[in-house]
């Protein structure tokens, strides 16, 4: 695995450093000064916060001033000069670490003479990616290359750069942790990342706890041991990580004292959050934990009352029970199953709301299984869905908790007519 893991990292690089384009999205058409102007120059995202910053200079020469700014702002800040001295040749790559986090930012490179700049290209690092699930039962053997392959190249050619993978099977139950490695791997070695999903509506039952907790330790334990995994330079949203899709709603939110379950729930939460994390020691680049919810969680429904909405008391705090999720999780997924943009929005809005309060980013979820119903994309077109995508995006523009839209599921999303 030692050998795998160095061509993750390194491929993982190359194949998420996207090249950059000038401001007005054209190519530069500054003069060019051979001995000081970048020749190419990429921004790659390490984290919310951190940036590294490549360019080319066959001189290697000159002077580069690293910039950034959030969108939609005018003013550019400097962040540092890189000047090249004699025997000392201008290095080829920074680290960026921004100033102000939890903003929406683009970063720039840009070579100096005299008195002239020459803007390099710039990029923009505004949520445009799209997740997936992929649940092997029903979208296909993860055994087999070949179908491996195929749903790789689905995600590269639809934008996709996170893989939500229900895992139990293969990892807990056929103890197979060769061929989930190995489509890890491959899923990083195309700049995609991944997050293994667990869950089961019994969860929020104490009596379910111990099992839960076992089997996301036996998932960290598995990605501990696969050496790089969590540190392939890949952005803080696509290193590997736990999501929790425990749905506990299904079995028994209704029937008993709803809070007191809701409030169980969120224990359980807890702990696996815990387990995930680990600590500096075991877990330095902190794997990812996520957690899919139900859009009405932060709504008076039914499934809440006597509510008022669907508030809850829990570590002495009293807050919405979609709030207590977004607090405890990294991100969440929020299941805002509709057919419309505008209803999508509308669910997810309270959500991404407090993911920016909480420098956070929410995936906004949408459903392509079928049955045909209101809540899902199936029957409709591809075109159909990815307009009602693009009208999302630009609804929650410029919204720091807006993480990128997760499609449900990889066989039914690529079974849909174009």
């Amino acid at each position: 695995m030692k050998a795998i893991a160095s061509w993750i990292l390194t491929s993982a690089l190359v194949a998420c450093s996207a090249q950059v384009a000038d401001e007005g999205g054209n190519a530069d058409e500054s003069p060019q000064v051979t001995d000081l102007a970048p020749t190419h120059v990429s921004i790659l995202p390490i984290d919310e916060t951190t940036m590294h910053v490549d360019w080319r200079n066959q001189a290697k020469t000159g002077r580069v001033a690293i910039e950034w700014r959030v969108v939609g702002e005018k003013q550019w800040t400097t962040a540092s000069t890189l000047e090249s001295k004699v025997g000392s040749p201008l290095p080829t790559s920074y680290v960026l670490t921004l100033v102000k986090p939890c903003a929406i930012v683009e970063v720039r490179a840009v070579s100096m003479q005299k008195a002239k700049t020459y803007p390099s290209k710039a990029a923009s690092l505004s949520p445009s990616k799209n997740r997936m699930w992929i649940w092997p039962s029903v979208d296909g053997d993860l055994t087999i290359p070949s179908v491996r392959a195929a749903m790789i190249a689905w995600a590269t050619s639809h934008s996709v750069d996170t893989l939500y993978v229900s895992a139990y099977q293969i990892l807990n139950v056929n103890n197979d942790p060769v061929t989930l490695a190995t489509f890890v791997n491959e899923a990083y070695l195309s700049g995609i990342g991944v997050m293994l999903a667990y869950g089961d509506p019994v969860w929020s039952d104490p009596a379910h706890w111990a099992s839960a907790h076992s089997k996301i330790q036996t998932a960290v334990d598995f990605i501990r041991q696969q050496g790089a995994f969590a540190s392939t330079g890949l952005p803080s949203s696509q290193r590997i990580g736990i999501v929790i899709d425990s749905e506990a709603w299904v079995s028994n939110w209704q029937g008993g004292v709803w809070s007191t379950v809701a409030s169980d729930w969120l224990t359980m939460l807890s702990d696996l959050r815990t387990v995930t994390h680990g600590s500096a020691t075991t877990n330095p680049n902190q794997l990812r934990f996520a957690v899919a919810i139900p859009s009405w969680l932060d709504t008076s429904a039914t499934s809440c009352l006597p509510g008022p909405g669907c508030s809850v008391t829990w570590n002495a705090q009293v807050k919405l029970l979609s709030d207590h999720v977004i607090d405890l999780a990294d991100g969440t997924v929020v299941m805002a199953y509709a057919q419309s943009a505008s209803s999508i929005q509308s669910r997810a809005t309270a959500e991404v709301a407090r993911g920016s309060l909480r420098c956070k980013r929410q995936d906004v979820g949408i459903e392509t299984a079928c049955p045909v119903d209101a809540s899902s994309f199936c029957g409709l077109t591809q075109t159909t869905m990815n307009a009602a995508m693009t009208s999302v995006r630009t609804g929650f523009s410029g919204q720091y908790g807006f993480g990128g839209i997760a499609i449900d599921r990889y066989g039914s999303w690529s079974a849909m007519t174009p």
